[in-house]
C-alpha cells in the first residue's frame, strides 16, 4: 500500500502548485493585510466574508489546520478557498456565476405569454387565471 501511495503522490494530480500554498506575505503578494481587512470589514454576504477570512488568517501565516479550527470549516475547504484565492486573487471572494439550464421559451414567446395574461381569461368575468387555465 505505502508503495502505491508512493507512486500516486507522484503523478500530476499530486503536483506541487496546488498543495504548496503560500502563506505569510507570501499568500497575495500583491495585497496587504490591511486591504483584506477592509474588504472584509465591508461585504455583507456570508460566503465571501468567510472566504475573505480564511485570506486574512492565511496571510497572517495560520496553517490550513488552524485556519479550519478558527472557522469551523473542513480543512478541504479551507484548502480549496485559499486556491481559489491563489488562482483568482482578491476576486477568490466571489462565486463565479453558474450557468443554468436554458430557457424553454423565447424571448419573444415570453412577451406574447405576459400579453395573453394581462389580457385575462376570455373563460372568467373577473378576467383572473384559474391554475388549470393556466396549464
Amino acid at each position: 500500500m505505502i508503495e502505491h501511495l508512493y507512486v500516486f503522490q507522484h503523478t500530476s494530480f499530486w503536483s506541487s502548485s496546488m498543495w504548496d500554498l503560500p502563506k505569510g506575505e507570501d499568500f497575495l503578494p500583491r495585497v496587504n493585510l490591511g486591504e483584506l481587512e477592509k474588504l472584509y470589514a465591508v461585504e455583507n454576504k456570508a460566503k465571501p466574508k468567510i472566504r475573505l477570512l480564511c485570506a486574512i488568517q492565511r496571510k497572517r501565516g495560520e496553517s490550513i489546520d488552524e485556519i479550519a479550527d478558527i472557522t469551523n470549516l473542513k480543512r478541504r475547504t479551507v484548502h480549496a478557498m485559499l486556491h481559489r484565492f491563489k488562482e483568482r486573487g482578491v476576486d477568490g471572494k466571489d462565486s463565479i456565476k453558474q450557468g443554468g439550464r436554458p430557457a424553454f421559451l423565447t424571448a419573444m414567446q415570453r412577451r406574447e405569454l405576459v400579453k395573453q395574461l394581462q389580457r385575462g381569461s376570455s373563460r372568467n368575468k373577473t378576467g383572473l387565471w384559474s391554475t388549470k387555465e393556466v396549464r
